[in-house]
This record gives structure tokens, C-alpha cells and sequence, in this order.
């Protein structure tokens, strides 16, 4: 009778072993995106103050001003006239942003709940970045919208054709802002005045990689567009190039950095009156 063979000096591996190994998966999707919604945080939503046209306010833009010196003699002094506060109604319309997102009827039906099956459902995992997503742009219009600044001022770049690594003028590159931004896509104006000028007539300008450490943004664009901002960077004339998310010129809220400096008139209020509360 014929005795099987062995294999003498042989380990199992995971090579000879197939199929006995099986593979673990994390019971949660992990967000490596941080939460930046401070502001909304600290400045609720009220739905009381739902507008229809617009919302106004009153705002005291000068003290009352009528005193009289008397001096220390504890004599009768006659009392100056009253100058009254100065009251304006400050107007602010509303502004709207809308995200739009989709999801197939497979991915949906492959990953209704957590469990054997997925790791998250797909349409809780969407419903809640949607949501995070939201409130970050709105965070980021809530502090930079309508600035002059935009959200960053280019500073330099490299590359040809279609592609561009852009740099970020020192001071104007906000950590926070570009986490989590790869596949955003962007303008780009020349600030000649008070007049910015799009460079990016064609189609929007597509990040494609960020680096948080170098202050830099990786893009892809029309080349004709890419070409015209090239020619903002190496401009001698004093102009620089402004960074906006695409379609918020002239669209999104006026933030916190547009509101301080502001030169204007800005919710039916002139900057040359409002003092500190306004400019």
C-alpha cells in the first residue's frame, strides 16, 4: 500500500492555506474631516425670524450727546440743548445655497442598514455628508462671504496645460477651509478695484489635491482659463488673483470679514456712519 507523500521542511503560509483567512471590516465609517461649524453653533438658526423679503433691525449708530459741563462751583448753569441719538434700519435679504447629491437604486439596496452586509447605510452616510458639508460652506460664508479676499489670494503657480499647483499669498491660505476640499471647484478674479474680473471664463477651476503643509492647491481647468490666471500671477500692475467657490461671487452672504471692511453702504447702512459696529 502507498503511504501519501510529506512535505519535509515545509510551513504553512498564508500561500498554502487559501481561503482560511477572512477579511475584518470597521463596525463605522471614520470622518476624518473636522467639524467646523462654530459659528452656527454659537449664532442658532431661528425659524421666528424666517424672511420674506428681508429682516430688519434697528441699530443705534450714535449716542446721545446733549450734556452740559457744570464745572465745580455748584452754581446754576444753563443746560445745552439735546442731541439725539442717531437710529437707522438695517436691511439684510437672505441668500440661498442649495447642494445637490445622488445615489443609485444598487447602492442603495446593497447597503440599507448597517450590518453583514455594509459597513453604513449608504443613504444614512450620505444624508448625514450632505449635512456637514452644508454647514461648512455656510461656516465659511458666515466669516469670508463676499470678502475682497474671497477665500485666498494666489500667490504663484506652476504647471502648464491643463493642470496647475497653486500657491497661496502668505497669511490668506485658512487651514481649515481646504481640509476635505479635493474635487471642489473654484473661481478665480483679478481684483482691479473695485471691478474683479473672472479669469475662468470657461468652465470652473477643479482642485484636485490640497496641501495643508505647503499652503497649496493642485488643479485641473480649461488651459485657455488657466493661461489667463498665469498671466494675473506674473502681472507687475499691483492686481492679484482672488479665489471664490464656484458661482459665490456677487451670490453668497456677506461674512464677518466683508461686514469689517466694508467701505460702503451695506444693509442700508453707510460705513462712514456706522463706526466700529459696521466697518
Amino acid at each position: 500500500m502507498s503511504q501519501p507523500s510529506v512535505n519535509v521542511g515545509t510551513n504553512q503560509s498564508g500561500a498554502t492555506l487559501p481561503g482560511l483567512f477572512k477579511q475584518v471590516y470597521a463596525k463605522e465609517v471614520k470622518d476624518a474631516i473636522p467639524s467646523f461649524a462654530i459659528l452656527q453653533a454659537r449664532i442658532p438658526f431661528s425659524k421666528a425670524q424666517l424672511l420674506g423679503d428681508k429682516y430688519h433691525l434697528p441699530v443705534v449708530l450714535a449716542d446721545e450727546h446733549g450734556f452740559t459741563y457744570g464745572g465745580n462751583t455748584a452754581s446754576n448753569y444753563t443746560l445745552n440743548a439735546g442731541i439725539a441719538m442717531q437710529l437707522q434700519d438695517a436691511q439684510v435679504a437672505s441668500n440661498e445655497l442649495t447642494l445637490q447629491s445622488g445615489i443609485s437604486y444598487g447602492a442603495v439596496s446593497r447597503a440599507q442598514n448597517r450590518g453583514e452586509q455594509a459597513v453604513e447605510s449608504a443613504v444614512r452616510l450620505l444624508i448625514e455628508r450632505m449635512k456637514a458639508s452644508a454647514s461648512k460652506r455656510v461656516e465659511i460664508a458666515m466669516i469670508y462671504g463676499a470678502s475682497v479676499n474671497g477665500i485666498g489670494i494666489l500667490a504663484s503657480g506652476t504647471g502648464s496645460g491643463t493642470s496647475r499647483v497653486y500657491t497661496f499669498a502668505t497669511g490668506t491660505f485658512a487651514n481649515g477651509i481646504w481640509a476635505g476640499m479635493e474635487n471642489a471647484q473654484l473661481d478665480v478674479y483679478s481684483a482691479t478695484g473695485s471691478s474683479p474680473v473672472q479669469k475662468n471664463t470657461n468652465a470652473a477651476v477643479v482642485i484636485t489635491a490640497v496641501s495643508v503643509a505647503n499652503q497649496t492647491i493642485s488643479v485641473t481647468g480649461n488651459s485657455t482659463d488657466l493661461t489667463a490666471i498665469d498671466a494675473v500671477l506674473g502681472s507687475t500692475s499691483g492686481t492679484s488673483a482672488t479665489v471664490y467657490f464656484y458661482g459665490a461671487f456677487g451670490n453668497e452672504m456677506t461674512g464677518i470679514d466683508g461686514i469689517l471692511t466694508n467701505t460702503g453702504t451695506l444693509f442700508n447702512i453707510s460705513a462712514k456712519r456706522s463706526g466700529p459696529v459696521l466697518h
